[in-house]
This record gives structure tokens, sequence and C-alpha cells, in this order.
């Protein structure tokens, strides 16, 4: 072989070569651990309970008049978000 032949055929193999490499790496999912999703699941449900924990206190501290007040502002939002179509960049790029 000559040596242009051989210049222009190695990079090439050695681009071929780096690719195949990549590829493999990028494709082996690191093993889940069990423990860890357990642990993440139960965080996740210490952090709602604590939540709705948080909620229930602001609503009982608030009096009467108060609570019936943010009830009915409520309701009103609810029926005014309901009219209104999807966000802009949602309605663009929509899978059709």
């Amino acid at each position: 072989m000559s040596l242009r032949k051989l210049l222009r055929i190695l990079p090439i193999i050695v681009f071929l070569g780096l690719s195949s490499q990549a590829c493999s790496q990028e494709s082996s999912d690191p093993p889940r651990n069990k423990h860890m999703e357990k642990a993440q699941k139960k965080r996740d449900k210490q952090a709602k309970k604590a939540d709705k924990k948080a909620k229930k206190r602001v609503m009982d501290i608030q009096d009467k008049k108060t609570r019936k007040r943010m009830k009915k502002n409520k309701k009103e939002a609810e029926r005014r978000r309901k009219n209104k179509g999807a966000p802009f960049f949602q309605r663009i790029f929509k899978k059709k």
C-alpha cells in the first residue's frame, strides 16, 4: 500500500473505532439500587405528608370568614382557569 492510501484510510478506521467505543459506553445502564429507591419513595411520602399537614395548619389558623373567602377565591380562580387554552409553546410543539 502506498502512503497516500494509508493516510486516507487511517483516519476513517480511527473514527470508527472511537465511535463504537462511545456507543458501547452510553448504552450500559447503571445498576439500580433498590434500597435507595425505597428510601427515595419514603422521603417523598414524608414530604407529601408534611406538606398536607402544613396546609391544614394554615387553614386551621384562619377564622371562619377568611376560610370562606379563600374557598370562594379558589373556586373562582379554577372556574376562570378552565376556559383558558394550553400554553403557547405546548400548542406549537405538540406531537401530531
